[in-house]
């Protein structure tokens, strides 16, 4: 299976998911809930109100839902560039429907992503263009993690473990009482640390070869599902290893000279 079409049934199959999402909790933004579309409306100017409406009000974004739903679905096995371009135009209503984004990160990614896999859709297989945009996909990629490692390395509270024990202690997060007396272990909490530093820190070695790529594309889904079941951060899993198609092609594309 080719790069491209991989990274869209991967890409969709996530989009799926996020759908199903907001048609479960349809409570929250119908009527009356607390994102209710005549509430939000108010934050945006009076001659944008009435076009979004036609998207937002609570029947006609249960519509745009389903169709992102049925796009994704059928993308899935598909994985057609007009697939790929609704749920990019899907995707990026939803997040002005909730103010810039419904989940964060994962919407980023998932819009990134959506919108490589669409360009990259109009050029030919193996070519620049397509090279360019998993390219952007890898390296946007490679940066979530970097970052998020370098910033957490600053911190002494996250060098010495005592900053996850105090998160997954008091979080909002439905962590369970098996996690919260594990991290209350001075050595295990320290060790989480660790390893998740390193992880984080040294993760750009996925470029070096595609061996060392797909060993840290394996630690990295483990570590997206245990966020999930500890966290519930469901989003992150599939948003994220849509991705690593792009990172490994890269990894495997790169020849460094011995």
């Amino acid at each position: 299976m080719k790069t491209l079409e991989l990274i869209t049934r991967l890409i969709s199959f996530a989009v799926f998911l996020q759908g199903l999402e907001i048609i479960l909790i349809r409570h929250a933004w119908a009527k009356n809930g607390p994102w209710d579309w005549e509430i939000l409306r108010k934050e945006y100017s009076p001659k944008f109100q009435k076009y979004l409406s036609v998207f937002f009000d609570e029947k006609y974004f249960l519509i745009l839902i389903c169709i992102q739903i049925s796009v994704a679905a059928i993308n899935v096995f598909t994985a057609q560039l007009l697939g790929n371009g609704v749920l990019l135009f899907t995707t990026v209503l939803i997040a002005v429907r909730f103010r810039g984004t419904f989940n964060g990160g994962s919407d980023y990614m998932t819009t990134l992503i959506l919108l490589a896999v669409f360009i990259a859709g109009f050029c030919p297989d193996d070519s620049i263009g397509q090279l360019a945009c998993f390219a952007y996909i890898g390296i946007q990629t490679i940066l979530s993690y970097f970052i998020a490692g370098l910033t957490k390395l600053k911190e002494k509270s996250w060098r010495n473990g005592r900053a996850i024990k105090q998160f997954l202690l008091y979080s909002n997060y439905p962590v369970d009482t098996n996690t919260k007396a594990l991290v209350k272990k001075p050595l295990f909490a320290l060790m989480a640390s660790v390893i998740i530093l390193l992880f984080e820190c040294t993760f750009p070695l996925v470029l070096l070869d595609k061996r060392i790529c797909l060993i840290y594309l394996c630690i990295g889904f483990l570590f997206h599902l245990e966020n999930f079941f500890v966290l519930g951060l469901n989003r992150f899993v599939f948003a994220w290893l849509a991705a690593y198609p792009a990172l490994y092609y890269l990894s495997d594309y790169i020849r460094w000279e011995k």
